[in-house]
């Protein structure tokens, strides 16, 4: 009986071993979230592209939802720069409202 509690404690720490070493050289080598997020729209469609700015713009002012109005005339290269842009003001627009409370 005591070989086999030694056998099976030697197998389990083999494992925890395996599976340490295996869980970290996966967390060291993860991309960069804004890496992952550029590479992924860089896959976007000129349709994709349209509905994730015009998912957004109802969240800007009536003067800026001016300025994003008849996109769909527009390149896909241009679009990518207006969806930037858009977020651009996004995240002004949240950093504003968070120095005012």
């Amino acid at each position: 009986m005591k070989k086999f509690s030694e056998i099976a404690r030697m197998k389990r720490v083999d494992f925890l071993k395996a599976r340490r070493i295996k869980k970290t050289s996966l967390d060291a080598w993860r991309p960069i979230p804004e890496a992952d997020r550029q590479k992924n729209e860089n896959l976007l469609t000129k349709s994709q592209l349209l509905s994730i700015i015009n998912s957004l713009t109802p969240l800007l002012s009536d003067i800026e939802q001016s300025r994003f109005r008849s996109l769909s005339s527009q390149s896909r290269d241009s679009l990518m720069n207006i969806l930037q842009e858009v977020r651009n003001i996004l995240s002004d627009k949240i950093i504003n409202t968070n120095k005012e409370e």
